[in-house]
């Protein structure tokens, strides 16, 4: 007996001296507060789950409901978090005995001439096996299997983030270049009303042809610039079907006017909310828990296992009478490797490099998740000021190109300085709807990079 507990030492002890440290893991320290002004953005909510609300907006309501429902890549997301729901009872399953029923039936007799005997035998019995985790290694695969999970749901989370706003995103595209097309179409009537105008001058002898000319050039390019807008948007509607996994259009509303969707204020939090809110970083983080569960996994299998067993049951030749003599069978079996050319040691050591891949792949998503945070500040700032800025560019141009007519009309100024007025008028109108729509995406973007209100419980 001195002997076997000499030799379980000596395994024991060896197992052990194979072990390598752990490393000492390097950490991101984030900044208390984010670089932009707290006067350059108004404070608001945090974000929720249901972030798109808070456009007000019916028919946004509307399509990203259909999105939440019908679109493919959240529909993957849901089977791979069913996958590791199934992984994870599967390892759960290691951490509890394995019972099997036992019972089969045989027949003996003599090949060939007179059989002098003959007989049948039935046996039948319950089997259970268990492996004693000694080291922690059958719990580290289940936590490695349950973190796994984690990380599953959080990425469905992330992939409902990123579809919602990409297909908010479109949405907007559609609007900004539904209002575009307006402004280009009223644009145009104007050009031909006045063109109209010129033509009846011209005849009169009152215009010069030339003027008329160039107005006939710009109307043309008008109405170029109507065609252009027109295919844009159409090919903008196109592009929502990706996000409602329709290959037919499905009529989704863009009847709103964007100059009359609100712009949402929110809060920005503390950088270090982001570690909470923003799903692919839980995602990054559950991902390095189960590496640092593997690595249990790998030094688990450098050292001895314990497996015990048992099996009760009996056998007769009749059916009624096997279980009356009953019998059982009790075993433990320790196993220990010896020599495996450093198969083990090499697994041990990919586990751990693949913990420290996947630290630094963590730290670098923290810092890459901080730095989106600042970029869509500074943008939805910026944005703000230029849009401003764009709407009394659009009040003067509108005040000017009234007084350049009413002097034209008076005979006090050329029709070339009413034409270049007009075409100022039209690109300030054009120009600040494509500045709505930037902020409006830039406020997208900002509810992204804040995780959209899911924190991972």
């Amino acid at each position: 007996m001195k002997t076997v507990y000499g030799l379980l030492s000596v395994i024991w002890l060896a197992g052990c001296s194979v072990l390598p440290t752990d490393q000492t893991e390097k950490t991101v320290s984030l900044p208390e507060q984010w670089q932009v002004a707290a006067s350059s953005q108004q404070p608001g909510e945090l974000p929720s789950e249901l972030w798109w609300q808070s456009f007000g907006s019916p028919e946004l309501l509307a399509l990203l409901q259909q999105v939440q429902t019908q679109n493919w890549d959240m529909e993957a997301a849901s089977a791979r978090i069913r996958q590791a729901e199934a992984q994870a009872q599967q390892a759960g399953a290691a951490l509890w005995p394995d019972v099997k029923l036992e019972v089969s039936a045989s027949r003996e007799g003599r090949l060939g001439g007179d059989a002098n005997y003959a007989g049948e035998r039935y046996r039948t019995g319950v089997r259970a096996s268990y492996e004693v985790d000694l080291w922690g290694g059958v719990r580290a695969g289940s936590d490695a299997a349950t973190s796994r999970l984690v990380q599953q749901r959080a990425l469905w989370q992330a992939t409902q983030l990123r579809v919602s706003t990409d297909a908010a995103k479109a949405w907007v595209d559609v609007l900004s270049l539904s209002e575009r097309l307006r402004i280009a179409e009223q644009n145009q009537a104007v050009a031909y009303d006045l063109l109209q105008w010129m033509t009846v001058r011209a005849e009169a002898g009152a215009e010069d042809q030339l003027a008329v000319v160039r107005q006939q050039q710009l109307w043309a390019e008008q109405r170029q610039r109507v065609e252009l807008l027109t295919q844009q948007r159409q090919q903008a509607q196109s592009r929502l079907q990706i996000w409602t996994g329709a290959l037919q259009h499905t009529g989704v509303p863009v009847a709103m006017s964007i100059e009359h969707l609100p712009v949402p204020t929110l809060d920005s939090g503390v950088p270090s909310q982001l570690l909470v809110r923003r799903p692919d970083l839980l995602a990054a983080e559950a991902e390095l828990q189960a590496a640092k569960a593997d690595v249990t996994v790998a030094r688990a299998a450098m050292l001895p296992q314990l497996n015990l067993s048992l099996y009760a049951g009996g056998s007769a030749g009749s059916l009624s009478r096997v279980l009356r003599n009953p019998l059982y069978d009790a075993a433990a079996n320790l196993l220990a490797p010896i020599f495996n050319a450093g198969r083990l040691q090499a697994g041990y050591a990919l586990a751990e490099a693949k913990q420290q891949e996947l630290l630094m792949q963590y730290q670098q998503a923290i810092v890459q998740a901080f730095v989106e945070v600042e970029v869509a500040l500074e943008e939805v700032a910026g944005l703000a000021k230029q849009e401003a800025m764009q709407q009394e560019i659009v009040r003067l141009a509108s005040d000017a190109l009234q007084l350049a007519q009413q002097r034209y009309e008076a005979g006090a100024e050329t029709v070339q300085s009413v034409l270049e007025t007009q075409r100022q008028w039209f690109n300030a109108r054009d120009v600040v709807i494509q500045h709505k729509a930037a902020r409006l995406w830039a406020v997208m973007e900002l509810y992204r990079a804040l995780g959209g209100g899911w924190p991972v419980a």
